[in-house]
């Protein structure tokens, strides 16, 4: 799957779509998800709870 996206972002008509940022971001994206990992939260918004039920709770 790695090397196909790969292929895909580097080659053809979407290779002017990806920025080597975007590719690594991407990238890195898919695995640490695949692996289950979990990120850190790089910004005070991404540690906001997401849903209602989630905001209920920390009340």
């Amino acid at each position: 799957m790695m090397v196909k996206m790969t292929s895909l972002m580097v080659e053809g008509e979407y290779q002017t779509e990806f920025d080597m940022e975007s590719r690594n971001r991407i990238l890195r994206g898919v695995l640490l998800n695949y692996y289950g990992i979990a990120q850190q939260p790089s910004s005070p918004a991404a540690q906001q709870p997401s849903s209602p039920a989630a905001h209920n709770h920390r009340q």
